[in-house]
This record gives C-alpha cells, sequence and structure tokens, in this order.
C-alpha cells in the first residue's frame, strides 16, 4: 500500500510482489473486440465461437482451476485487458459484459506507469523475508529498465510497522504490510486504492478479506492472506493427526511417553486460543 500524496508506482508495485496477480494500471482507453485488424481472435470469445458468451468465462474459470488447458490463440482471446496474464480479472470483464455493466474490455496500460520515471520506493518487511522480498523488488524493476526505478529494503515487521508509520507518516515506507486490526488506526495515513484496481482486488480475493482492508466503504489495502494462524509443529513418531486435534489430548500423549511441550504462553497473541476456543 501506499502513503497519502506517494506516486502510483506504489500501487503498481505492490500488487506485483504481494498479491502475485497480473499488473493493472488505471484503464487508458477502450477497445474493440478483435485484438488488431490483422488478427482474428476476438478478445473474450475463449472457444472461439465468434461470440462472447458465458461459456467462455467458464471455460477460462476451468482453466486458472487448471481443469484444461488453453492454446495460444485461446490465451490471447482470454486476456481480455490486454495485461500479458489470465486472471480472474479476466473472467470478471467478460461477466461484466454479458450484463451490460461495460460496453466493451478495457485494456490495461502496464507501461506507462502514468509517465513516471527515477522512480523512487521504500519497502518494509520483515527480517525473515528480506532476501526474498529485496530479489523481488530487483525482479520489478528489471521489468521496467527505462524507468529507473530504485527501491530500498529494510526491515520493519508487521508488528512495529504501523507505529513507526503513525510516527510520521511522511517518513514511510511506501510500501508495507500490517495486520488488519490495525486499519482503524492507519487509514487516515493511507491513500485509498484507485478504483481501476478495485475490481482486481476484488475478483482476487475472498470478500472477507476485502472487507477487513475496507474502511467507511473505502478500500485502503490490498489483501495478502485470507487467515491469521499459527504452526504448530510435532513429532509424527510421537503424536498422531488425532493426537493435535485437541490441546488436550496434545498435553496427555506428551505426558504419557515423557516428551515435552514448548508454547509461549506469554504472548497474547498465542494465549488467546484458551480465551476464543475454550
Amino acid at each position: 500500500m501506499r502513503k497519502r500524496g506517494n506516486k502510483l508506482i506504489a500501487v503498481i508495485f505492490v500488487l506485483a510482489i504481494l498479491s502475485s496477480v497480473c499488473i493493472l494500471t488505471p484503464m487508458n482507453a477502450f477497445a474493440v473486440n478483435k485484438t488488431s485488424a490483422a488478427s482474428t481472435v476476438v478478445r473474450g470469445d475463449v472457444d472461439g465461437s465468434g461470440t462472447v458468451t458465458i461459456k467462455d468465462a467458464t471455460i477460462l474459470q476451468k482453466y486458472l482451476a487448471r481443469m484444461l488447458t488453453l492454446t495460444a490463440d485461446q490465451l490471447t482471446a482470454a486476456d481480455v485487458n490486454q495485461s500479458g496474464n489470465v486472471s480472474l480479472v479476466d473472467v470478471t470483464y467478460i461477466q461484466m459484459l454479458l450484463a451490460k455493466m461495460i460496453s466493451d474490455f478495457p485494456i490495461a496500460n502496464n507501461d506507462s506507469l502514468n509517465g513516471e520515471n527515477n522512480i523512487k520506493l521504500t519497502v518494509w518487511t520483515s527480517q525473515a523475508t528480506l532476501s526474498l522480498v529485496k530479489q523481488q523488488c530487483a525482479n520489478f524493476a528489471k521489468l521496467y529498465p527505462n524507468k529507473n526505478i530504485t527501491i530500498n529494503v529494510a526491515a520493519d515487521s508487521e508488528s512495529c510497522a504501523p507505529a513507526d508509520v503513525l510516527k510520521d507518516p511522511s517518513k514511510a515506507a511506501d510500501v508495507f504490510g500490517f495486520g488488519s486490526d490495525q486499519l482503524i488506526k492507519l487509514y487516515p495515513a493511507l491513500s485509498p486504492v484507485p478504483a481501476a484496481n478495485k475490481l482486481e482486488v476484488s475478483s482476487e480475493n475472498l470478500s472477507q478479506a476485502v472487507d477487513a482492508c475496507t474502511y467507511d466503504n473505502t478500500l485502503y489495502a490490498y489483501p495478502r492472506t485470507a487467515d491469521d494462524g499459527a504452526i504448530m509443529y510435532y513429532d509424527k513418531s510421537v503424536l498422531s493427526d488425532q493426537d493435535v486435534s485437541s490441546f488436550e489430548q496434545t498435553l496427555k500423549v506428551c505426558d504419557s511417553k515423557g516428551k515435552e511441550f514448548a508454547m509461549d504462553v506469554g504472548n497474547g497473541y498465542y494465549a488467546s486460543m484458551f480465551m476464543f476456543t475454550g
């Protein structure tokens, strides 16, 4: 996500590295269904029938679910917004066209970055993912070699980032993560997600995840995960899947076999299980 007043590149970047979906920048043009005068491939006509129908949306959904494969021409037709990637966004546009919510498919402007150049960004991530995010940022910059993109990646975890943002929003990172429960504090320092990106966010995520990033009917962030949980590691030579289905049974088996069970009970994040699960 980006701070109020920062440039659009931050929005494009966060889609690329956090959501792993196609880059969709503000739509700057509408085009006829044919990809070009020299091509017979009709955008949206995935089955090649000559007409865009609900069957095309169904085929595309099955492709995305890895239930079938598509030919090169079918993939060209499936990429209705010409973003270079086929995703649920394309399915949604086909459905919107059939419902007469739009008169033609919009085209994603992937190359111009709104005409920006010499772009500098700061990204915060956890220490554990620092090297990974640095590589992702480097890969993103390579997509636009003529834009002179410089991305500084620093360690600032999701638990610390909200407080650091609120200390001075003007010095905060352009892209950072935070728990959805912090949105109520952070939204005054954030810019709303651009209207052109809302469709992609909504189509690529569970509605509950989108709601968690929304305040007062305004979307302020991009969901990164639909849940927030902890992982328990256990020795399967000692505990069975059934044993670990309950906390009481886990302790009972460990005790009977002379094994130890470790848990950070002083951390309210984990100890809350006792209050919320009974």
